[in-house]
């Protein structure tokens, strides 16, 4: 069966998905391909398909098996728990988080809220591997609440986790190491290397070698790490086989020189390998690096030649045969795929007859490769990429990972000289960080796509594979023709098909305790964004509060939102007011949509942050207008009209854009944070103001949305965007009690996440929510 056990994978593949998942349209694509192989290989069918049949059965049953016992045996009413600190901690200003094994063997997802300065100095003591009881509430792990954004309820069930654990208090004296686990030992030697690096060594390098000799990348500076994974660079920071064969392949030179047998050296491999694998993190490159070399020595041992592609097949169903949701882990798809596409192009390598030649063509393979799946996951990828790749391949492989492993080394020797040589590592680390991040900060230094369509990614991949297939064959200029024309057809459909759709969108993102409501009309003949939401933080003034990366909603709700869409302009960027939690998210939106036109409320600028953003958003091109009462626009049948403010008013809140508009023959009105007095004008004003959906007003607090206003416009159905348990208490009982007195459905992003309504000319078609998704409704609207 040389080189032909990678249709046993793809067959392993199928089983765990449809195990899993249920069965998936984009499957065919594999099924189609096993077909296809089976009937080329028509003489060996029997043989090749009774292993495909037998593979199918072992993934099938033994993912079902995994699948069907991953439950939690716990409840929300427990809140005592006895077990072991099963990850290395992390402290991050004043949260510290770890996974915690239960006395059942189960794992909870543990956050804790540090009290103070002296407490948080207290629990750096805490280690992998120590026995604490604990006393805590647990928690469900949110769901997606937005669409196309991070699955982390997923992210944690793939880890047969189940509940987020907060602990009242972690005492440390309570807490002691446990029996002796070698597994933990091998852990507290990585978690002890990461604190050394991060006490020692300078700022601006202790990340990447932490990243490079550890595998974590906890320490890495938020915009140094962005500016890796959007040029495309992200996998030098992986500990990977390059890690492994530089350790290794030291270690076997040093081994022989000391006059240890060939074979002896080989068996002291294979049992440093697995330690290695733990300490370096067990990531999903690390584990196949390591366990490609096992294979690899075990062949040299016993002497038997094995194919490279059967080798890599083994040990990749191995991997899923053990731990089959690792098919869903980025890095598990990445690295296996670039291994796959590499050992099959080997022969297109090894006929360069240079070394800058070799680079650029395994670069060029590992992109074409990677291309569908990080489009897919990252909806962009980097032009600036293969030439980049071309340059910091070598610059890392060559010069700072052999320098990273040198000065660790060293330092703990000599550290005097340790520190010399590290001076010189920090400022070189420095200046390429700084060349990174004045890359990614360049306008257009990526190209959007959107998110692919499934057949869209499958169709790239397999087009991918028939242009290796044309190059090592030779094929006709006609065929590479045929080739880019299919390909030129499969982009233009992608980016073309929202310009032909009769649909539009209206989409109130979760933002938690703010506003953001996208508007796409038909034909993207417009885009618009009514403020872009904003994280108000409360009591992090102190230093050892806060957090080296801080969440914030423009950069991660917003921003990857409209990139998922594919959006690379918003024709309007509508803020309806100046306070934060409407117009915070709007910086990170700066240097990564195009903006035409702020549309703003008249009246003064006083806040600092309003005149530095609407500055910014000047000097950038971006058109300012500041509209009032009686102003509007239109597009095609789709009308907009400012029904406030006048200029004139007592609040911030009551200066709000109120909007009021016309989609697809259904009526809105989006409020702001409007309060009780400005709806008492709209009333005295307009005295005729039939609206269908209705953004309620100052996210459901009790002085908007009153039942006046509500009586006056008898909306159909009202959207109410208010953050889980915010301090507030909003959305206010008094508000909900007037909605359901009066048989109004609504819709509330804390619980039922992201809502979006699709519309055309003929009206409302559905709606859908990001928690409780294609939940549909029909309203009496046209």
């Amino acid at each position: 069966m040389t080189g032909r056990w990678h249709i046993v994978v793809l067959a392993a593949i199928i089983s765990i998905v449809t195990a899993t998942k249920g069965f998936q349209m984009w499957l065919l694509f594999l099924i189609a391909y096993l077909s296809y192989y089976l009937m080329v290989h028509r003489r060996r069918i029997r043989m090749d398909g009774l292993i495909l049949v037998l593979c199918l059965l072992l993934f099938y049953t033994s993912s079902s098996f995994i699948h069907h016992h991953n439950v939690t045996n716990y409840s929300s009413e427990q809140t005592s728990f006895i077990g072991t600190i099963n990850s290395i901690p992390q402290i991050n200003g004043d949260r510290l988080s770890f996974q915690f094994k239960t006395l059942t063997g189960e794992k909870l997802q543990t956050n804790y809220l540090i009290k103070t300065e002296q407490e948080q100095l207290q629990l750096e003591a805490l280690t992998v591997g120590m026995k604490c009881p604990l006393q805590g509430k647990l928690r469900k792990p949110s769901p997606s609440t937005n669409f196309y954004a991070f699955n982390y309820e997923e992210f944690l069930f793939y880890q047969k986790i189940h509940w987020n654990f907060h602990p009242e208090t972690i005492d440390m004296q309570k807490c002691n190491s446990s029996s002796f686990s070698f597994r933990y030992a091998l852990q507290t030697i990585r978690q002890h290397g990461i604190q050394y690096i991060s006490a020692h060594y300078p700022d601006g390098s202790k990340g990447i070698v932490t990243a490079l000799l550890f595998g974590d990348r906890a320490s890495m500076e938020e915009g140094v790490l962005e500016a890796y994974q959007r040029l495309g660079v992200i996998h030098l920071l992986a500990v990977s086989g390059l890690h492994v064969g530089l350790i290794f392949s030291a270690l076997f030179f040093l081994f022989i020189r000391l006059g240890i047998t060939r074979e002896r050296t080989i068996d002291l491999l294979l049992i440093l390998l697995p330690m290695y694998m733990l300490v370096a993190g067990g990531a999903p490159s690390v584990i196949r690096a390591v366990c490609m070399t096992i294979v690899v020595l075990v062949s040299l041992r016993f002497k038997k030649k094995l194919h490279p592609l059967d080798g890599i097949s083994f040990v990749c169903l191995l991997y899923l045969l053990l731990s089959p949701y690792s098919l869903y882990q980025l890095g598990f798809q990445l690295s296996f795929l670039i291994s796959f596409t590499l050992i099959v192009s080997a022969d297109m390598v090894s006929k360069q007859n240079h070394y800058f030649k070799q680079l650029v063509t395994v670069t060029a393979i590992s992109q074409l490769a990677s291309f569908p799946i990080i489009v897919f996951h990252f909806y962009e990828i980097s032009w600036l990429s293969l030439p980049l790749n071309l340059v910091y391949i070598p610059f890392i492989s060559l010069l700072v990972l052999p320098a990273v492993f040198l000065t660790y080394f060293i330092r703990l020797v000599s550290p005097l000289f340790g520190n010399f040589l590290l001076e010189i590592l920090d400022r070189i680390i420095v200046y390429s960080h700084s060349g990174l991040t004045y890359l990614n900060d360049l306008p257009f230094s990526s190209i959007l796509f959107g998110q692919f369509d499934i057949w869209i990614a499958f169709s790239f991949t397999f087009i991918s594979f028939v242009a290796f297939l044309f190059y090592e064959r030779k094929v006709a200029f006609n065929r590479w023709v045929i080739l880019i024309g299919v390909l030129t057809s499969l982009m233009l459909i992608h980016f073309l098909s929202p310009f032909f759709t009769g649909k539009g969108e209206v989409t109130m993102l979760d933002v938690g305790q703010g506003d953001s409501i996208f508007i796409e009309l038909p034909h993207r003949q417009a885009v618009y964004l009514i403020d872009s939401g904003g994280l108000v933080s409360f009591g992090r003034d102190e230093e050892w509060k806060r957090r080296s990366r801080e969440f914030d909603v423009g950069k991660h709700i917003v921003v990857p939102f409209l990139k998922a869409k594919g959006i690379h302009t918003i024709d309007k960027l509508i803020l309806t007011h100046g306070h934060y939690d409407h117009i915070g998210g709007a910086e990170a939106l700066l240097d990564q949509v195009k903006i035409k036109e702020i549309v703003y409320a008249y009246g003064p600028v006083e806040g600092d942050f309003e005149r530095y953003l609407l500055t910014e958003f000047q000097q950038r091109g971006t058109d300012i207008r500041f509209v009032k009462e009686g102003m509007g626009w239109a597009v095609a049948e789709n009308d907009f009209r400012v029904l406030s403010p006048q200029g004139n008013e007592d609040s911030l809140n009551n200066r709000s854009i109120v909007l009021y508009s016309t989609l697809g023959g259904v009526r809105w009105l989006f409020t702001g944070d409007l309060e009780e007095s400005g709806e008492a004008r709209l009333i005295r004003d307009f005295g005729e103001l039939d609206v269908d959906i209705l953004k309620a007003g100052h996210h459901g607090s009790r002085t908007s949305s009153t039942p006046p206003f509500i009586d006056h416009i008898q909306p159909k159905l009202v959207l109410i965007s208010a953050g889980r348990n915010n301090r507030f208490q909003h959305p206010h009982p008094e508000v909900i009690e007037t909605f359901n007195e009066r048989n109004i459905p609504f819709y509330r992003t804390d619980e039922h996440g992201a809502i979006r309504f699709v519309f055309s000319k003929k009206g409302l078609l559905h709606i859908e929510t990001a928690i409780q998704y294609k939940q549909e409704k029909r309203l009496p609207m046209r």
